[in-house]
């Protein structure tokens, strides 16, 4: 969603070219910018701990999509890359010294991704990218922990637009909240895919012992996770749960329903880059509690804008659940504290005019630098 806030907001001209078809490309036509899909055919069997054979496998259906996107690509001033694969199949395909910006959106860490996978994204980073913009503080030290070049990165946070959130009204948030649970229950949401590194269960486990607190579970399981999705549903059917986590699939209507939960959980065991959840769950208004690595650390300030927890850890979750649904006051100053910072550090006009100073700075620096190493 970031690519399309960023266009929405902006004034420039610009094609977009999308890897896949599907609703994303029915919202960017209604920006009136023209979109061209190309699909990825057998590169999109590649995953993040693809090893050796595995690249090898796709390289022909790599070189074929090399000509079509260089003949969309060869006439832009310059080429943004929203994504890893898009910024791969752009290092190739561009034409000379073409500027090529690339929003790296992902944390190069082995939690993610294969060694292999690491290698070839610094390798192309370095060589190729005229500047990459980074998510967090943490996706950056990560591409530079891992052999990548510190003067090509530049730090912008995702911005978010708090209007979904503010034009919902009471009425609205009232019947959302009586088709999950009573009003008198403390309801945690928890929004994601489901995925063991997402930490679904160490929520379940922590609300185990507290016997006055529901779940939302908002999300569905993908690539191949269907099985820990039978995990979790095993688990919350068991009698210290029963009754107590409502699973509510695949959802459009986030806002309405961060507004009508009492605390956002954000549960990651490892690494997010980012934390777009949790920003949304601070322009809510609701206090969140927030595993504390990666990009997660840099939007909360402990007990100022939420809560961080030790990622994994059920007790420290258990405890900061807890500590919230039994202070109304403190959850109260912890929700506005946080929608606080989230307008002032993470706005989405913040970020789009973070987007078009590095544009400026690429453009403007094009006659004298090389963006080759």
């Amino acid at each position: 969603m970031n690519l399309y806030d960023f266009l929405r907001s902006s004034q420039g001209s610009a094609s977009v070219v999308l890897l896949e078809d599907g609703p994303f490309r029915v919202l960017l036509e209604k920006t009136g910018l023209p979109v061209t899909v190309l699909p990825l055919g057998s590169i999109d069997s590649i995953r993040r701990k693809a090893g050796l054979a595995s690249v090898f496998r796709v390289l022909p259906a790599g070189m074929d999509l090399r000509k079509r996107l260089l003949r969309i690509t060869k006439k832009a001033d310059i080429v943004y890359a929203n994504s890893q694969k898009a910024f791969l199949l752009s290092a190739i395909s561009r034409r000379g010294s073409q500027p090529l910006i690339w929003h790296l959106h992902d944390i190069l860490v082995p939690e993610h991704f294969s060694k292999l996978i690491r290698k070839i994204a610094v390798f192309a980073g370095n060589r190729f990218a005229t500047r990459i913009i980074v998510n967090s503080k943490a996706t950056g030290a990560a591409f530079v922990a891992q052999g990548g070049r510190a003067d090509k990165v530049r730090l912008i946070y995702c911005g978010l637009d708090p209007a979904p959130f503010d034009s919902i009204s009471p009425q609205t948030v009232a019947s959302t909240r009586a088709s999950i649970c009573h009003a008198e229950n403390f309801l945690v949401g928890v929004f994601g895919r489901l995925a063991e590194w997402k930490g679904q269960h160490v929520l379940l486990e922590a609300v185990s012992t507290l016997p006055e607190v529901h779940v939302a579970v908002v999300g569905e399981a993908f690539f191949g996770e269907d099985p820990y999705k039978e995990q979790l549903l095993v688990r919350a059917r068991q009698p210290d749960l029963a009754g107590r986590v409502h699973f509510l699939g695949f959802r459009k209507d986030i806002p309405e329903l961060m507004r009508c939960v009492d605390l956002v959980a954000h549960t990651s065991t490892a690494p997010e880059p980012f934390g777009r959840v949790i920003v949304e769950g601070m322009l809510a208004r609701k206090p969140v509690v927030a595993s504390n690595a990666g990009g997660a650390a840099e939007i909360i300030e402990n007990d100022c804008s939420g809560l961080l927890t030790d990622p994994g850890s059920v007790a420290k979750l258990s405890e900061a659940i807890a500590r919230i649904s039994q202070d109304s006051t403190m959850a109260q100053g912890l929700a506005k504290e946080g929608r606080r910072r989230a307008e002032e550090l993470f706005s989405l006009a913040g970020m789009v005019k973070g987007v078009h100073n590095v544009i400026e700075e690429v453009a403007h620096s094009l006659p004298a630098e090389r963006c080759t190493s």
